[in-house]
């Protein structure tokens, strides 16, 4: 062993190599043996490299065979963690593209001199305000904003007594004294209109409205304030209806029959006529025209029944007839082409314009007292839970489709309801109550007076009511 042991420094390195490979492969611990006395340096240098080119390929092999053992569930993994990383990683970018963002704004805001600091603090001050005052509808410019300065205008009407108001669009009509005057949410006139003495009743449908007078010979007819005509007849008017485009129906009474339905187009031309002898109360013609629905009311030996009779503009004879057991119709709407809503005492039904039932609602015994139904087709029925005017009320609220939607029951007696834009508004003993379609209070508010009259507008912060023979605006909501 002494040429090894003289070997000096390569000693060391040789001794330091073979360290390294122990680590790396037990094998090379067996180079002592391979080397005697006699060995050169030059087979030292041999041998090592020789165990060291076999033990490379060994841990290449070992190294592949782990990833071999572990690469799938190693994929399996990372598949399973790729959407909450990317996820994350987006949430993370969205975060910091913001600190950027906002970060960049303030040195910008900073490296301004002082004057141009006080001009953007003034700009933001007062765009804050301003959005401040919009979203809580000071400035009422957003959709159904409530608007404050218009509480408390008031009109001064005259004798209210055989008077008549409906909801118009976003505005309201009343008739009274021969006149009908039309009212913005703002309380302003918008416009007065003279029509005919009487006592008044108003039908409107959208933008289609008929005024007209019971036992009266005049009809006035109005798609919008400067297409409006009043038409005469020779034979005393029963009723009277219209639809959204302003064509309009008028029963009237005719000599030989009972009753005689005539329709005409919104230019007062003649589209239909029918004569009965059964006693019609209401009629309803659709958007197109083409179909007229005339509730009627007929008997037998032992009852007093309603009839729904099915026209056809384009035939003579009716479509179809429909005995309606125990059930007086009292009035009828077209909501859409396709869809006639029959209201009853008892009952309300639905059928299709050739008479085919579509939905049914039943009373199941209540006293109807009253009802109102939207532009859309939404009704909101008012019944007396005592066979009395003054009982309590319960109020039950439809979808266009039949389906209840809601209901409110009052201990206080209701005296009207209003329905517009999916909300309901109830008139009680100096108070008014304002529920949504689902029956929830939105809001009750303490009255000083009674109103005779009053009207949700379209926008539901706000309402018209008469009081004796004033009309103002009242808050409902705020």
């Amino acid at each position: 062993m002494t040429e090894f042991d003289n070997s000096g420094n390569e000693q060391n390195f040789e001794e330091n190599e073979i360290n390294e490979l122990n680590d790396a492969n037990k094998s090379i611990q067996n180079i002592p043996e391979t080397i005697d006395a006699e060995s050169t340096q030059d087979d030292i240098e041999a041998v090592l490299s020789k165990d060291a080119s076999d033990t490379e390929p060994v841990e290449e092999y070992k190294d592949e065979q782990k990833e071999s053992e572990f690469s799938d569930d190693e994929e399996y993994i990372d598949v399973e963690e790729t959407d909450e990383d990317s996820e994350n990683t987006l949430d993370k970018d969205v975060s910091n593209t913001i600190k950027r963002f906002a970060s960049k704004k303030l040195r910008d805001f900073r490296m301004l001199n002082s004057a141009k600091r006080k001009k953007y603090i003034i700009i933001a001050s007062i765009v804050t305000i301003l959005f401040v005052l919009v979203i809580t509808d000071i400035i009422p410019i957003l959709p159904n904003s409530y608007h404050r300065s218009y509480v408390g205008n008031s009109y001064t009407l005259g004798e209210t007594l055989g008077s008549d108001t409906k909801a118009y669009g976003n505005s309201v009509l009343y008739a009274s004294n021969g006149s009908l005057l039309c009212f913005g949410p703002d309380m302003k006139l918008e416009y007065k209109i003279d029509t005919f003495q009487g006592v008044p009743t108003i039908r409107t449908n959208k933008k289609g409205v008929i005024v007209f007078c019971r036992g009266g010979y005049d009809a006035f007819v109005m798609s919008d304030r400067n297409n409006y005509k009043v038409v005469s007849g020779d034979e005393a008017i029963i009723s009277a209806s219209v639809n959204e485009k302003s064509d309009y129906v008028i029963v009237t009474s005719e000599m030989g029959y009972s009753a005689c339905v005539s329709a005409y187009s919104s230019n007062h031309e003649s589209i239909y006529k029918w004569h009965t002898n059964n006693t019609v109360i209401d009629t309803a013609i659709s958007p197109s025209t083409k179909r007229i629905v005339a509730a009627t009311v007929d008997h037998s030996d032992t009852a007093i029944y309603g009839k729904l009779v099915f026209l056809d503009t384009a035939q003579k004879t009716p479509l179809k007839e429909l005995e309606l057991k125990d059930n007086i119709i009292s009035e009828l709407y077209f909501p859409d082409e396709n869809t006639i809503i029959a209201i009853g005492n008892s009952y309300t039904v639905a059928y299709t314009a050739t008479g085919n039932q579509k939905w049914k609602i039943d009373y199941e015994g209540k006293l109807l007292k009253t009802f109102d139904i939207s532009d859309e087709g939404n009704i909101a029925f008012l019944f007396n839970r005592y066979n009395s005017e003054l009982s309590e009320s319960g109020i039950e609220l439809y979808g266009t489709d039949g389906k209840k939607t809601g209901s409110y029951d009052s201990k206080s007696n209701v005296r009207g309801i209003s329905v517009n834009n999916n909300y309901c508004l109830l008139s009680l003993d100096k108070q008014t109550v304002l529920i949504d379609n689902d029956g929830d209070v939105k809001k009750a508010v303490d009255r000083s007076v009674d109103y005779q009259y009053i009207v949700l507008y379209n926008n539901y912060n706000f309402a018209f009511g008469v009081n004796d023979n004033i009309a103002e605006i009242l808050s409902v909501r705020h």
